[in-house]
């Protein structure tokens, strides 16, 4: 712990903090050779590209960003202090930065996840250390190390859930508009039930330890269950109020589809799999995804409040209880690791589906074991979690899981405990009061012609894009008005697919991916340190080439996806 801390100067004349941690004093930096230690951080972010993002621990009152203006630009940085009193101070100078980003973030900030998520969030990042501050705060920098490889996996496994569905989200999208008056809008049940406490079920593997303290208990909950456990907790006589789904996988109908005469409301995602929303029976809320937002409220001109959504159907369903204005929030199932070595409890098992689980080699503090087995993705659903209990700070959280790892930021009961807490029936006809959205599809129908008429001539510009890239070395060496030329019509393709938003936000899940694997492509080619102009116009010809070749395949994708809502829509009027 910091006790204190003052300015010295090093013997080379340089400013050099003295910290006091546990009645130990550290230099932070070198006594003898302070101008070492600033050219090699200096140097250090010099020499390094700017497509990534640069985060360094340490920021030492200041005195090696004095002058980086003077050492590179263009350059993103993220300073980073595990002391909010070394935060206070270095933030109380006044830099005069013009020619980079500097950004300073706190460890002991509550908003420091959110402070540093932009640099992690970029293609790629260098983690860099000034001099001693590892060691002066090694446990600190212990925990920097593992919230930023925890943020980069998460970071990762959003962009390769983004690639594997990236088009079956935009297919259900599509599809789903056509039954978008079946729909119920999330935001009309916004605290109907301000106060009353909320079960949100998962399918754990200890869930089967539970269902016999719910069953006869409904009515004093609300209850909210994954699509996985609906059928289970049918079976076991069970009524809960909510039934969630976020997959839009053609594996999710298999798991459902023996809940699809149930009329618990479904809550669904803009982009949930299709053949349930027509098939299933009771009403269906629909919630927009962050990928389709735009899109939605172009298409049918109104915006929807967004929903946690952190790769797991039990983020969303938390969520929900939040919007409803539940308090407290009661957690059952969610083992988040392999409990007795199992995925699953095992009446949500579906036929044909392994529920038996070999050794990971992970292991995280347990809510009854002292530890318990997990992966890498139920360890990181876990983490969001508890960042989304960080988040709503105002509500109560209990767990009732009886196995499984701990949730930091939740009272640990038993749900017996809980019930006997909780006795007063819940007024619930308001559900069925609820109406559906009402828009007049023949508006929508326009506008989603009007998207389908562009598309051909979208095709023909990436074309031109391609062909005009392939040309641009060569036009710089014959002249240098033909290559202007170029250029300026390059521009006018780049400002038009900018431009037209009413057009493009259809296509944003798709684009989106394009952008992340060019910065992945080219991540290497940095244009700046090109020693001629031909090997400059090289990198940027490629880019370019690389890019609308994407984007074509995309729309010549996206073309029978629409020709076909269209004419669906067209049947249903």
């Amino acid at each position: 712990m910091l006790n204190s801390f003052y300015l010295d100067w090093s013997l080379d004349n340089f400013p050099i903090l003295r910290v006091n941690i546990d009645g130990k004093l550290n230099y932070i930096g070198s006594l003898y050779n302070m101008k070492k230690e600033i050219d090699i951080i200096q140097n250090t972010i010099k020499n390094t590209s700017i497509t990534k993002s640069i985060i360094v621990f340490g920021g030492a009152n200041g005195v090696w960003i004095n002058d980086i203006d003077n050492i590179a630009e263009s350059k993103e940085i993220v300073i980073v202090e595990p002391n909010k009193e070394l935060f206070n101070k270095l933030i109380s100078n006044k830099f005069n930065i013009k020619n980079n980003i500097v950004r300073v973030a706190c460890m002991e900030d509550e908003n420091f996840y959110q402070n540093l998520l932009s640099a992690v969030s970029k293609n790629s990042f260098e983690i860099l250390v000034f001099s001693n501050y590892d060691i002066v705060f090694k446990e600190q920098f212990k925990a920097f190390l593992d919230k930023v490889i925890f943020m980069y996996n998460d970071k990762k496994l959003m962009e390769n859930t983004q690639k594997y569905f990236a088009e079956d989200w935009f297919v259900n999208f599509l599809s789903n508009l056509t039954y978008i008056n079946d729909f119920e809008r999330v935001d009309s049940y916004k605290n109907i039930f301000k106060g009353k406490p909320a079960i949100v079920i998962s399918a754990g593997p200890s869930l089967e330890k539970n269902l016999n303290y719910l069953k006869g208990n409904e009515d004093k909950f609300i209850i909210i269950t994954g699509a996985r456990t609906l059928n289970t907790l049918i079976r076991e006589g069970i009524n809960p109020d909510f039934a969630c789904i976020i997959d839009s996988s053609k594996e999710m109908y298999d798991v459902f589809k023996h809940s699809l005469d149930s009329e618990v409301p479904l809550l669904t995602i803009d982009t949930g799999n299709t053949e349930i929303i027509k098939r299933y029976k009771g009403e269906k809320i629909l919630f927009n995804s962050k990928d389709f937002i735009n899109a939605s409220r172009y298409l049918l001109d109104f915006k929807m409040d967004l929903l946690f959504q952190g790769g797991s159907v039990a983020h969303t369903c938390t969520s929900f209880a939040k919007l409803l204005g539940c308090d407290p929030i009661i957690f059952i199932g969610q083992d988040l690791a392999y409990t007795n070595n199992k995925l699953h409890a095992n009446n949500a098992v579906i036929e044909g589906e392994s529920n038996d689980i070999k050794d990971t080699g992970i292991y995280v503090k347990g809510v009854v074991e002292e530890k318990v087995m997990t992966n890498h993705d139920l360890n990181m659903f876990r983490e969001r979690l508890e960042t989304m209990i960080r988040i709503y700070s105002d509500t109560a959280f209990i767990n009732c899981t009886e196995g499984g790892a701990h949730i930091e930021g939740t009272e640990v009961k038993t749900l017996k405990e809980v019930i006997e807490v909780y006795t007063s029936p819940i007024e619930k006809e308001i559900i069925k009061l609820i109406p559906n959205i009402n828009i007049d599809l023949n508006v929508l129908l326009k506008k989603l012609k009007d998207i389908y008429s562009q598309i051909d001539n979208l095709i023909s510009l990436c074309n031109e894009s391609i062909k005009i890239n392939s040309q641009l070395k060569y036009l710089y060496v014959d002249g240098r008005n033909k290559y202007n030329k170029a250029l300026k019509k390059l521009d006018e393709i780049d400002s038009y697919f900018k431009n037209n938003k009413e057009v493009m936000c259809i296509f944003e899940t798709l684009v989106d991916y394009i952008n992340i694997e060019l910065s992945q492509e080219f991540e290497d080619k940095e244009v700046s340190k090109c020693e001629s102009e031909t090997d400059k116009i090289e990198i940027v010809s490629e880019k370019g080439k690389w890019l609308y070749s994407k984007l074509k395949v995309t729309f010549e994708f996206s073309k029978p996806i629409i020709e076909q809502t269209i004419k669906k829509m067209e049947e249903s009027l």
